[in-house]
């Protein structure tokens, strides 16, 4: 039975077709900041300044740079973070490399296939913010804690900055949110639920919102099993709900 190509799919072959000189320029225009590129579930933008690391004269200095492209080719894989490998591999990814003309400097455009019918949910969530309040929120902040799972966000990097602590993920907002505005966060939060073998544990996510002048408050999402399994692929609608 023939099946619909992915977004991911369909990118990968306009890059294949478009040959190296057109592709390479394609790619770089989708690269600068103010073609305002999203990242989301299936589209990132990884940036390869470090990579210089590996021709250093300190070994140290050498492997260190190893390591973070290991980590981060892995985190990539399987859309989480572990330290050297993804558990069942992931087969059928393809590579494209493109450099510019007359210089060393280019992009590695990588194809990773979802994987699929390994018995197990895999959550993609997204999140809108509502003022729902009489004032406008300015110097907004958001902790966010999917607990005890591992879960990867994607979000606008023209509205957003993020820092990755050991206690979750701090949020920096760029953009005022008036009264009865909605304001896109998450444009995907992707969970791989591996280890969730509990028919009665919820996938939960707690996030705290802090803005000027303001009280913080906080909110807890949360996800059975059994309505994830109900319909798989289903969009499931809901609001937060305040932990207060």
């Amino acid at each position: 039975m023939p099946t619909t190509p992915s977004r991911a799919s369909v990118f990968l072959q306009k890059v294949e077709n478009l040959g190296p000189a057109a592709a390479y320029d394609y790619i770089a225009n989708l690269a600068k900041k103010s073609a305002q590129t999203d990242e989301n579930e299936w589209r990132e933008f990884k940036g390869g300044g470090f990579l210089s690391g590996l021709t250093a004269s300190s070994i140290q200095k050498r492997q260190d740079t190893d390591r973070k492209l290991k980590e981060i080719w892995s985190e990539c894989l399987g859309a989480f973070a572990n330290s050297a490998a993804v558990d069942p591999p992931t087969l059928g990814v393809q590579i494209v490399a493109l450099t510019a003309k007359g210089s060393p400097s280019g992009f590695v455009v990588c194809y990773i296939p979802q994987r699929s019918g390994d018995g197990f949910y895999h959550l993609q969530m997204s999140v809108d913010l509502r003022n729902r309040g009489i004032a406008s929120g300015e110097d907004i902040a958001i902790h966010f804690v999917p607990i005890n799972q591992q879960s990867r966000p994607f979000y606008d990097s023209n509205r957003w900055t993020l820092e990755v602590r050991s206690d979750g993920f701090y949020f920096r907002g760029q953009t005022t949110v008036h009264p009865g505005d909605r304001l896109p966060w998450l444009s995907n939060c992707t969970s791989d639920v591996r280890d969730w073998t509990e028919p009665g544990r919820p996938l939960l996510f707690r996030f705290r919102i802090f803005a000027r002048n303001t009280p913080a408050h906080t909110f807890l999402v949360s996800f059975s099993s059994a309505e994830l399994g109900a319909q798989p692929g289903v969009a499931i609608k809901r609001e937060a709900v305040s932990e207060e």
